[in-house]
């Protein structure tokens, strides 16, 4: 009887909840979406040469954890060799000093100083000519002293500026030639009349070069060893003024054999007379003779010959040997390019 009154009160809900309509009843879904505002990337200002600040890297290692045993690293500078590596003719270096030479006959005037690209040195001086080969290292060390002088970038207009200001007549020209990784060629006019004279102010690179190759003396220099010898040759007419009193000592061969070989090259010397290249025996007996006596001037049969000879030099032509002046190489001469390569350690001389 107890549970009476609880089974009362649940009937009273059921009739209750069955008097309501089904199709009355709602049920709304409501969703809420909350926007969360995303953070945008702060933009880095581009560096520029004048913010950029370049971190230092210390020299010195601190091992951890104990930084007392900081151990100090001191950089150490390495100066490597300045190297120049270029490519050249068979000719290096010239160096002569020309005088007026207007006579119509004789050889031709070559180069006091010609350094071949093979190493081969020839020096004409009052004894003849000499010759030596140099070693790479000894070229190199003769081309850094013509560079350390300012040679390559040697201003001349001042120094003709004061020669036009003297009373010069017929002077000298210095003629100074140098192939090396920078080319430069000078004409000095009047330089070797006017290098001790101390009222003209001479480039110190043009005074130092020109002393530098006029005293170019290297150790064990060798007379020449040529394989031809440059001949020319000369028959005066019978109205020629100059009469020789030297007579041709040898018999073989004659001046007339001599002027008849000459003539049929039909290479004219400068303006008179004939070249003739020679070889062997017969040109060691020739320039022999020719060099006995100042001015080569010989008589045969009465008849007077002017000669004159000298060895034929490298890259050299017999038409170069009888003009005016020497060409080397001459033209129609086969030349080819060599590599060289020079260090600042070959050193350099000192100038004299």
């Amino acid at each position: 009887m107890r549970q009476c009154p609880f089974l009362a009160l649940m009937s009273f809900l059921l009739v209750a909840c069955s008097s309501i309509p089904i199709h009355s009843l709602e049920v709304t879904t409501q969703t809420t979406t909350i926007l969360t505002p995303i953070a945008q990337p702060t933009k880095m200002p581009k560096p520029t040469l004048a913010s950029w600040t370049p971190i230092p890297i210390p020299l010195t290692h601190t091992p951890c954890p104990t930084p007392a045993s900081a151990v100090v690293v001191t950089p150490t500078l390495v100066m490597l060799p300045l190297t120049r590596t270029w490519e050249v003719g068979p000719v290096i270096l010239e160096f002569m000093t020309l005088v007026e030479d207007p006579a119509p006959f004789g050889v031709s005037r070559t180069a006091a100083l010609i350094l071949y690209s093979d190493g081969r040195l020839v020096i004409q001086s009052d004894t003849g000519f000499q010759e030596r080969h140099l070693s790479r290292q000894e070229i190199c060390a003769l081309l850094n002293t013509i560079d350390q002088t300012g040679f390559f970038d040697l201003d001349m207009s001042p120094y003709y500026e004061q020669l036009n200001e003297l009373p010069l007549g017929v002077v000298s020209a210095t003629v100074i030639e140098v192939n090396a990784w920078q080319r430069r060629q000078v004409y000095a006019e009047a330089l070797w009349e006017v290098i001790d004279d101390s009222s003209i102010e001479v480039p110190f690179s043009l005074r130092a070069v020109y002393s530098l190759l006029s005293n170019y003396q290297p150790v064990d220099l060798q007379p020449y060893q040529y394989e031809q010898l440059a001949f020319t040759i000369h028959k005066c007419s019978p109205d020629y003024p100059y009469r020789a009193e030297t007579i041709w000592s040898l018999g073989s061969p004659s001046l007339e054999e001599l002027f008849e070989m000459a003539e049929e090259t039909d290479i004219t010397n400068r303006e008179w007379g004939f070249g003739l290249l020679l070889k062997g025996d017969t040109a060691m007996k020739i320039y022999q003779e020719i060099s006995q006596i100042p001015f080569q001037g010989f008589v045969e049969d009465g008849e007077t010959y002017i000669v004159s000879a000298r060895p034929l030099l490298p890259y050299e032509s017999l038409e170069s040997a009888v003009s005016y002046k020497s060409e080397i190489p001459s033209l129609g001469i086969v030349t080819n390019t060599v590599v060289l390569t020079c260090y600042s350690t070959d050193g350099v001389l000192e100038i004299p």
